[in-house]
């Protein structure tokens, strides 16, 4: 099978030399005329063939011709289902004709492979074929021997042709946006070759979201949502877990399409030990092969077999990591958009407390989290039970021993599981609290700063985050408990096995070298998913409370809409009755065509209740509200305003109509304020309408109400932020030209100023103790005097007199002089800080003494984890029957656990806790102290995200990852001095190893710390989006415009959908790059060890091998933990905010008031 040349076969020809054909069909002529003791070997099932270097005949039809092909007959029908159905997507093209030659190229040679069978058939048969014998009928075997060579050729060329793109012959219009992946090969993207162009493009330049491609239909928000949502309804929501049920069945094909690659990779994994026997066997001169197996056979197959298992390894574990990432991408999706959802129908007040904002930055990804965690956990199982079955096999009885500490171990782990759910709901309780106050400081910075209650608010927010500090240490102290017990079942666990395998079983004798090593590998790939397990604790505590918040959310009752609609035909009435039996039993509100309604009352009487009840958001006692139409627009006492353009906030959801835009900003004296402004209409007016005074703000709802034309209009209090003249101006315009009802509509308002009723149709009066009277027309005027009728006939005949004169209240917001200074200041990226400044800043306020103790602690944790095994060979090549080198073997591995616990411990209190209260301490301070035209500027969402998504990464992800990652990184100095030291001459490889690990490093942290960049600045986008729906719920669902709200957030979901999941792709690049190059170093060391056997011995090679097993994913958990740290460097450039106090040109006088008294006033 490995030769490709075909001997013709003469009576003398040897046997083995029969062997050397390439293909079963050539081989069988020759078994067939040889003795038939070696035919009978052929027809076993092997799947080695004794006395060759191949398989058996019967193995290599079984697994290469009838397996495959049974799998293929098996899926036929689905195919051929789905090429009938679905519609053609690609054009014929050159491409088409290569591939339709090649196959019949193979057909032709599988044609001729049928022929010769036939022949063959001739024993069996009294006559042959007339055409077969003649096709036959010459001297030897070289023409099928030919044809039979020639069929991989054909199959590599088909292969290739596979991999080549047809993106140029695809039909659809829009083949230009489909993803590089959509179009790739399967060996392009099991390699993730198609990712390689936009690695190239951000190692060189600057990557905008433009630039991202597109990343598949199959994360369409949408249908994510729908898919979600589908499953969701189909569960019993009062289950414990259904939201978790509703996820898993929401994406059910990636359930089955994971399992495979999994399988291969447990495959591969356990494949490493035997392999590991072996190596170590040949590099002690011990071989388990037949005599008549060469040394060179055998090294060949040692370097074939290494190369295999590593790099199907590797190819796996990217394979099944790579769909894993998948199904996390559509759960953030879906989640996200089921949330924001929920988010539209819950009430007004509980839309208000920023709850969909920490359920979105804080726990969907936690959720993301327990999804990876639970596509590990079936594979966690079947590698304990299987690393059992095989330590059963080496050490017999003393397996049990493992399987007790197992035992051992989970009971612990599930007593600490079930605290850190607790504990970790409470966290994230203290965080949307955090998040809901910061949320409200930011919508009032103004009103904060010019009331001098800066320094109130900061400490308000300090003293939150540090409730929060203090809830999170308890999930710590866990944390550090579960660090601990994965330690001590990772290194206890191999001390306990070999102890029984010594000095109880016996079936372990440390003078076999190459069995003692096997045995470490095996315990330590049992231990390692049963460490990772306990480890991950946590985070299946983490998850679970996460996924319980959000299930506990969509489970919260939403108000029903208490109103009526009635065919257009009948009128609008709303009729509301109180629960008193002393006062009428009812009151009817009618609202017909041109008619103008105004509520009046004093302040705080509720008249915005009844406005609510009117517009559906409050519940109803008893009484009805009933409409004809659902044609309703509303402005509340409270301004709502998006941060995007005048025009676009007055426009809404209509299209643009010029005249009707210009008769609106008329009435609402508009006019000379766009003519002051700087960009007219098309300023921005910034986050909350933080750009524009408040009566600007006021006008430009009332504006947006009357924009729409709806047939009824409600107006809450509108004039409340107006001067007398502006109100009277905008009233007059409005109700007495005859702009307020127009065309049978009708306009309601509430009024505190009783000089506004005299241009009512219709007056209520809401008293003091909440009842509602209707006002005749006799009552009004005699609440209007005469001296206020002539007042407001005078105010009315100035105002008319002055109108063009009329200015804004405040004038517009003026830029500092050194803005250009300023904006080199904000031009901030994540190039602009170094890594190490970004570590410096992050743990600078821990101290330098501090952080140098830890440090010293995490070498000494990681080397007390490696010198278990490096003592191992020290007693192994010292004195290998002194059973009393065991003591020292069983201390070390004690050593590990408790150094790792108190090392952990050591880093959350001393260098965790201080480091992210002075990060958020110094976004509180910068953000407060900065100018107010830098903050008008600056999206409220990006500073918002910065005190919940950052916060989180610092709080949470970085502490997760920082603590292993720095051990990693004395591990990897640690295994590459063990895997030089396993094969002298692979020490020569191991500086150009080490420099092309650092060339990688910093190929892709160019790309991937954009793309990360990219993704926080796209997440700020949901994040405001999400804030200020939240504050305008009660206008969106006034406005109707639930459906287009909830098509923005889908948009914005695609946005940030793209970084995310490429981010993800890129990670596996690098896991893949990193896996291909610790195999191509695998096979390096084994070439040197068993080509050059006095560079290598045993003990050594087995030392090497077992830290090779682990090497690459040390070294991509160090990459993560440099990501990860390099996205604070957005909370390291919010200390480049510019200070206010640097803006004063001045200093006050000595006379004016310095003390202020809100300062010392305790929030």
């Amino acid at each position: 099978m490995l030769a490709l040349s075909t001997p013709t076969y003469t009576p003398t020809t040897p046997l083995c030399s029969c062997r050397s054909s390439p293909h079963p069909l050539v081989a069988i002529f020759f078994v067939h005329n040889s003795p038939p003791e070696w035919a009978n070997m052929d027809s076993t099932f092997g799947p080695r063939l004794l006395g060759h270097f191949d398989f058996t005949l019967l193995f290599e039809h079984a697994m290469f011709q009838i397996g495959p092909s049974s799998i293929l007959i098996f899926t036929l029908p689905f195919y051929l289902h789905k090429i009938i159905t679905c519609q053609p997507l690609v054009r014929p093209g050159w491409l088409l004709w290569a591939k339709v030659a090649v196959a019949v190229s193979i057909a032709a040679v599988q044609l001729a492979g049928v022929v010769f069978w036939r022949y063959w058939g001739d024993y069996n048969h009294l006559r042959i074929s007339l055409t077969i014998y003649t096709y036959y009928h010459r001297t030897g075997l070289d023409t099928i021997a030919r044809l039979t060579c020639s069929l991989p050729a054909f199959k590599l060329a088909l292969i290739v042709l596979e991999e080549i793109s047809k993106r140029s012959l695809i039909i659809a219009e829009n083949r230009n946006q489909l993803s590089d992946e959509t179009t790739a090969g399967f060996w392009n993207r099991a390699t993730f070759l198609w990712i390689n162009p936009l690695l190239l493009f951000g190692f060189r330049r600057i990557i905008h979201n433009g630039d991202l491609p597109d990343i598949g239909e199959q994360f369409d928000s949408r249908r994510l949502y729908e898919n979600l949502k589908v499953s969701w309804g189909k569960q019993d929501q009062k289950s414990k877990n259904a939201l978790l049920r509703a996820l898993v069945f929401s994406t059910p094909w990636p359930l089955v399409f994971v399992l495979l690659p999994r399988l291969f990779l447990v495959g591969f994994t356990f494949g490493q030990p035997f392999l590991l026997q072996d190596v170590v066997s040949f590099s002690g001169g011990a071989t388990n092969q037949p005599d008549y197996i060469s040394i060179e056979e055998e090294a060949t197959s040692l370097i074939l077999a290494t190369a295999l298992i590593f790099c199907g390894k590797a190819l796996s574990r990217t394979w099944f990591s790579h769909i894993r990432n998948q199904i996390m991408v559509c759960i953030r999706g879906g989640l996200a958009s089921v949330v924001y959802d929920k988010s539209l129908r819950l009430g007004g007040a509980e839309a208000e407390d920023s709850a969909a904002i920490t359920l979105v930055t804080a726990d969907i990804p936690g959720i993301e989290a327990l999804i990876s965690l639970w596509y590990d956990l079936f594979a966690m199982v079947l590698e304990v039970a299987f690393g059992i079955t095989v330590l059963t096999r080496f050490v017999g009885a003393a397996s049990a021993v493992a399987v007790i500490c197992t035992i051992l171990a989970t009971i612990l782990s599930q007593h600490i599981s079930k605290q850190i759910n607790i504990t970790r709901k409470i966290w994230n309780g203290h965080i949307q609290d955090r998040v809901a106050a910061t949320s409200n400081v930011l919508a009032q910075t103004k009103d904060i700063k010019m009331t001098g209650l800066a320094n109130s608010m900061g400490r308000y927010l300090k003293e939150l985050r540090a409730k929060e500090i203090e809830a999170s240490l308890r999930t710590r102290r866990l944390n550090c408990l579960s660090f601990a017990l994965g330690s001590f079942a990772d290194a206890m666990t191999p001390a306990a096995v070999v102890a029984a395998a010594l000095f109880w079983t016996k079936t372990l004798d440390p003078t076999a070298t190459a069995r003692f090593y096997t045995v470490l590998a095996v315990v330590t790939l049992l231990t390692d998913p049963l460490s990772n397990l306990i480890v991950s604790l946590p985070g299946w505590a983490s998850g679970f409370a996460c996924l319980s918040r959000i299930q506990n959310y969509l489970t919260q009752e939403e108000p029903q809409d208490p109103r009526r609609i009635q065919s257009p035909s009948r009128r609008s009435s709303s009729r509301a009755s109180s629960s008193r039996p002393a006062r009428p039993p009812a009151l009817l509100i009618q609202l017909q065509g041109i008619n103008v309604t105004m509520i009046h009352g004093s302040v705080g009487c509720g008249k915005s209740t009844l406005l609510n009840v009117m517009l559906g958001e409050m519940p109803l006692r008893n009484g009805r509200v009933t409409l004809y139409t659902r044609s309703i627009s509303f402005a509340g006492q409270k301004p709502w305003l998006l941060n995007t353009t005048i025009r676009l906030n007055i426009i809404g959801r209509k299209a643009y109509n010029q005249v009707l835009y210009e008769r609106v900003i008329f009435i609402c004296d508009l006019t000379t304020d766009f003519q002051q402004l700087p960009d007219g209409d098309q300023t921005v007016v910034g986050s909350g309408g933080c750009q524009l005074s408040g009566g600007q703000k006021q006008r430009i709802s009332i504006a947006r109400a009357l924009y729409v034309e709806a047939t009824v209009t409600i107006l809450d209090d509108p004039f409340s932020s107006l001067d007398v003249a502006t109100s009277a101006l905008i009233r007059i315009r409005l109700i007495s030209d005859g702009h307020a009802a127009p065309n049978g509509r009708a306009l309601v308002m509430t009024t505190s100023m009783k000089q506004h009723l005299v241009d009512a149709n219709t007056v209520y009066r809401v008293q003091t103790d909440g009842y509602v009277v209707q006002l005749t027309q006799e009552q009004v005027d005699a609440e209007l005097d005469e001296l206020a009728r002539n007042h407001r006939a005078s105010m009315a005949t100035t105002i008319s007199a002055n109108a063009n004169s009329v200015v804004s209240l405040e004038p517009p917001s003026v830029q500092p002089a050194i803005e250009d200074d300023l904006d080199n200041k904000r031009d901030v990226t994540a190039e602009n800080y170094s890594s190490f400044s970004v570590y410096k800043y992050f743990l600078r306020p821990a101290g330098i003494a501090t952080v140098i103790i830890w440090l010293i602690l995490e070498g000494i944790a990681a080397a007390s984890e490696r010198l278990p095994n490096v003592y191992i060979r020290i007693w192994l090549e010292e004195d290998a029957s002194n059973y009393l080198y065991y003591i020292g073997y069983a201390l070390f591995c004690l050593a590990h656990p408790i150094l790792n616990g108190s090392t952990a411990a050591y880093f959350f209190w001393f260098v965790n806790a201080p480091t992210v209260t002075k990060l958020h301490d110094s976004l509180v301070d910068a953000t407060l102290g900065a100018t107010f035209s830098f903050l008008a500027e600056e999206d409220t969402g990006s500073i918002l995200n910065r005190f919940s998504s950052d916060m989180n990464l610092a709080t949470q992800r970085i502490p997760a990852l920082i603590v292993p990652t720095i051990w990693r990184t004395y591990a990897i100095l640690i295994d590459i001095a063990i895997i030089s030291a396993g094969a002298a001459y692979a020490a020569a490889i191991i500086p150009f190893f080490v420099f092309f690990i650092i060339g990688i490093q910093r190929f892709y942290l160019r790309t991937s710390r954009q793309l990360r960049a990219l993704e926080l600045d796209t997440s700020k986008s949901l994040i405001r989006h999400l804030v200020e729906t939240a504050a305008g719920i009660v206008h969106v669902r006034a406005f109707c415009w639930q459906e287009e709200v909830m098509d923005d957030f889908y948009t914005m979901l695609d946005i940030a959908q793209r970084p995310f999941y490429l981010l993800f792709c890129v990670q596996q690049w690098l896991e893949c790059v990193l896996d291909l190059s610790s195999s191509g170093a695998a096979v390096l060391v084994v070439t040197f060890a068993v080509k050059f056997s006095n560079t290598a011995s045993a003990n050594s090679m087995g030392l090497a091998f077992l830290s090779l097993i682990g090497f690459s994913n040390t070294v991509t958990m160090c990459f993560g933990i440099k990501l990860c740290v390099r996205s604070l460097w957005k909370p390291r450039a919010s200390s480049c905010f510019p200070d206010q106090q640097s803006y004063c040109y001045y200093s006050p006088r000595p006379e004016w008031v310095t003390w202020n008294y809100w300062q010392n006033w305790k929030w």
